[in-house]
């Protein structure tokens, strides 16, 4: 990666942001999962919802999908999704992405297990759209983004879309392969919402505080975990 590609953004000490290149959006790829666990959790604070809920007649609570202990199974592991985006098909529709997942069949009791689902935040982008009445690019503008004045973040629905990012779109990757939505905005724009997040700037303290309380995922270390590379 040569220099002139390499974008980065930090908020100092004083909270004021350094950034290189921040006219540029660049994918957020599954950063976008922290935005739509800060919108659920908003609803939470306006008491729409409650963390410890079932989600209609569904086995698991909005907790369990946002820490990713549902039991929802994942697409990561079906070979065809990962032939089908190399091959450049159109993505599927949600119906028959359910369907080859077999969501209905959960991995494992929910609250008694660990694994990383996309599914699972699919049903939290679901629930965030029902509750708000609006598609989930506008639903966190409304909820997380224009309250904290961060213009460059949208969501991106287009092979187009990620071509006018700063690193491109080679391979034509189409984002409706990511189902729970792939947020695309500039690096500062990154930062100055986790920093205001996690300043305690966005959410009432007590649910910031059951964001960023620590779970166990596994009784031992995960394999390859921490990484040492980049992706």
């Amino acid at each position: 990666m040569t220099d002139q590609n390499f974008l980065s953004a930090r908020i100092d000490a004083d909270g004021e942001p350094e950034t290189r290149a921040d006219h540029a959006r660049v994918p957020w790829w599954s950063f976008t999962k922290t935005a739509l666990a800060t919108a659920a959790l908003q609803l939470v604070g306006q008491g729409r919802f409650g963390l410890d809920e079932r989600i209609d007649s569904r086995p698991f609570t909005l907790r369990q999908l946002l820490q990713h202990r549902a039991g929802v199974p994942n697409y990561g592991g079906i070979a065809s999704y990962h032939e089908a985006v190399r091959r450049g098909e159109k993505p599927w529709d949600t119906g028959q992405l359910l369907d080859r997942v077999a969501a209905d069949r959960l991995d494992f009791d929910p609250g008694r297990g660990w694994r990383y689902s996309n599914v699972g935040y699919l049903f939290v982008r679901q629930f965030i759209e029902e509750a708000v009445g609006r598609d989930i690019g506008s639903a966190l503008r409304y909820l997380v983004f224009d309250g904290l004045g961060l213009e460059s973040v949208r969501m991106a629905t287009s092979a187009e879309d990620l071509a006018k990012t700063a690193w491109g779109n080679r391979t034509e990757y189409d984002p409706g392969w990511v189902y729970h939505g792939l947020l695309i905005g500039t690096p500062g724009d990154a930062v100055r919402f986790l920093h205001s997040l996690m300043s305690g700037d966005v959410l009432p303290r007590e649910l910031l505080t059951e964001m960023t309380t620590r779970h166990p995922i596994s009784e031992r270390p995960l394999p390859g975990r921490p990484w040492e590379t980049t992706g």
